[in-house]
């Protein structure tokens, strides 16, 4: 929650410094073009002044030559010159001198007004030629008078010098309201600018690093309107962003038509704040979408989508096609282009195809060096797992089509073949340990049966007799019983072995295991905890099978649980399957992980000195997998815990 407030603050202050200095330099902008940063006010009103009074001057001088000199008539001054210059910020009057004789004035003169004097020769019209006089050009004027055109023919003289002095009453400077409110503040505004262009673009660094994340999220993941498709985004805020500029144009013209409308003021900054967000949404939306891995921001926007699924297409229907027939297509493709673009351009004769015809044949020739680049990738591949690198993986990165279905059918024979050495070597290593292992546990019995039977035949007591036949039938017991369970191991790893399919009560199933093991757990100074549950739970199994591995489970616990702990036996139904659990603390330290604990004569202990074959565990799982079940094995340091799951009734 912290985190999305601290990004709205974020959002909303760069978007008013944006705004801010976009407002600070287009003020900036407006002094400068004024030259307002030259000259104070007081000097610019000075100077358009001075260019008014010199227009004024020139045109009091005109009229005076073309009415006195040029003997042109009131009425056709009026429409060679027009009006006398007038304004609302401005009073003033002239006077037309020669040599110190006032010739004309006009305007009534100020007592000490502002005056400015000015000497210049003008050109003046006559109606006539005038003698000993040569005129600069002629023309032709045609006016309406007395409600009918009239022809003029007018010809332009060189006047005599004249000096008019003009003087001007300034009412105001001449610039705008918003400039003189502008001036006043027009160095703070360089100020204010360079800080908010400062906060601006820290705002903007702090979301485009924060984009994508969130509280307690490493990754980066783009949410919410941050997944929008980044091409769609920006039609959506170019759109906006088009209307948002026509309502502000339409804003500062009714602004400041006739003066500062701060309420209009008001709303063109709100709606320039408005479209700042707009933007900086956009913004933190390409910095989430660029910054997550894998191209997003490319394959997310709706050209990379209508792309990829035409290259989907594209590389479905010649996956269709034999290799051969792509090749073909792919050969037909690229002679008639070049065809195609070679005759446009010796038929038009344009550098346009010209150039089109060199893109084609670029684009031909690449198409062959990929090919090349792809067959010696494939090539290189093979020699690799040929010479014995069976790891080796060929790399599909830059590999299209059927050079990339050939690559990944070569990486996977490369698994295949590694799985099937690495499975031959492990069968190897288990033929030699079951070799090894199996003549061990054999060795040991026979040898004393071997033993004790050349005991029997020398002299010997009574007692004697009776000790060596109670070793006798104990190994043998013992041999019979490895012999046992090599022969149920080969019958139930091949699937031979019959099974009988039933509903069997849980409870009654353990009970009947501890039952039986009752006197060995109180040898081994074991107690067992079993709770039996409050309503009956039958499952799908082969009684006699359940017997065999809680049979084997219960006699692990005996020989290799701690004396003087508990054994804890557990049942549940869980998701429709039953379940049950036996758990012990071992004597020995487990050094051996479940996985080899569930292999072939592996047993807890490695120095073998317990009786045992070390099968135990892998037929108790062979015989749940007969019956549609399950075995799984867990040792965390001294715990040894295993878990069966049954079909449920």
């Amino acid at each position: 929650m912290r985190s999305v407030v601290t990004k709205f603050i974020a959002f909303v202050l760069a978007a008013c410094a944006f705004v801010g200095a976009a407002a600070c330099v287009l003020g900036i902008s407006a002094l400068a073009a004024e030259g307002l940063y030259d000259v104070s006010l007081e000097e610019k009103s000075q100077q358009e002044m001075e260019r008014l009074s010199y227009s004024i001057a020139i045109e009091c001088a005109e009229r005076y030559a073309a009415e006195h000199l040029g003997q042109c008539p009131s009425h056709l001054v009026q429409s060679i010159f027009g009006n006398y210059f007038t304004s609302s910020r401005y009073s003033w009057s002239a006077r037309v001198l020669r040599q110190d004789e006032l010739l004309a004035q006009v305007g009534t003169m100020p007592e000490k007004p502002s005056s400015f004097g000015h000497s210049f020769v003008v050109s003046y019209p006559a109606m006539v030629p005038l003698e000993d006089a040569q005129a600069n050009r002629t023309a032709t004027v045609t006016i309406w008078e007395n409600g009918e055109q009239k022809e003029y023919e007018l010809h332009y003289y060189n006047s005599p010098e004249y000096t008019v002095e003009v003087y001007m009453q300034p009412v105001g400077t001449d610039v705008s309201a918003l400039l003189g409110w502008l001036y006043a503040g027009r160095y703070q505004l360089i100020f204010w600018a360079a800080v908010s262009l400062l906060v601006a673009a820290g705002c903007l660094v702090y979301l485009c690093c924060v984009a994508g994340k969130r509280t307690g999220r490493t990754e980066v993941r783009p949410g919410g309107l941050n997944r929008l498709p980044l091409d769609l985004y920006a039609c959506l805020v170019t759109l906006l962003g088009v209307a948002g500029c026509a309502v502000g144009l339409t804003l500062w013209q009714w602004t400041f038509d006739d003066g500062i409308n701060y309420g209009g003021l008001i709303l063109g900054l709100m709606l320039a704040v408005l479209l700042s967000l707009l933007a900086l949404a956009f913004v933190f939306a390409l910095a989430a979408q660029v910054k997550t891995k894998g191209g997003y921001w490319w394959r997310n926007t709706l050209l990379g989508r209508l792309l990829r699924l035409l290259g989907r297409g594209v590389t479905r229907l010649l996956n269709l096609l034999p290799v051969i027939w792509q090749w073909l297509l792919t050969a037909g493709a690229m002679a008639l282009s070049v065809a195609v673009s070679f005759l446009l351009a010796a038929s038009r004769g344009s550098a346009v195809w010209d150039l089109l015809l060199a893109c084609v044949l670029l684009a031909c020739v690449g198409i062959v060096c990929y090919g090349g680049y792809a067959f010696g990738t494939l090539l290189w591949g093979v020699h690799k797992m040929n010479s014995g690198s069976l790891d080796h993986k060929i790399p599909t990165k830059y590999l299209i089509g059927s050079f990339r279905s050939f690559a990944q059918a070569l990486n996977i024979l490369s698994d295949s073949a590694m799985v099937a050495a690495q499975n031959q070597l492990k069968s190897e290593r288990m033929k030699t340990e079951l070799i090894t292992n199996v003549s061990h546990d054999i060795k040991t019995p026979l040898t004393s049966i071997i033993n004790y039977v050349d005991l029997l035949q020398k002299p010997h007591t009574q007692q004697e007799e009776a000790a060596y036949l109670e070793v006798l039938s104990r190994q043998s017991l013992r041999l019979k019983k490895l012999i046992d369970d090599l022969m149920e191991m080969s019958t139930a790893s091949t699937g031979n072995l019959t099974v009988s399919i039933t509903d069997i009560d849980v409870a009654e199933a353990v009970n009947q295991a501890l039952g039986e093991f009752s006197g060995k757990f109180e040898k081994a100074r074991l107690i067992p905890v079993f709770s039996p549950p409050e309503e009956q739970i039958l499952m799908k199994a082969d009684g006699r099978l359940v017997w065999r591995v809680l049979s084997n489970l219960l006699g692990n616990a005996v020989k290799y649980a701690m004396p003087g702990t508990r054994v804890y036996i557990d049942t549940a139904r869980v998701d429709g399957q039953v379940l049950i659990s036996i758990k012990n603390i071992s004597a020995e330290p487990l050094n051996v992980s479940s996985e080899e604990l569930m292999e072939r004569f592996v047993r807890g202990d490695a120095s073998r000195n317990t009786e045992g074959s070390g099968l135990g565990l892998n037929i108790a799982q062979s015989l749940m997998e007969v019956q549609k079940g399950q075995l799984s094995l867990l040792v965390d340091g001294d715990l040894f815990k295993v878990t069966l799951l049954f079909p449920g009734a």
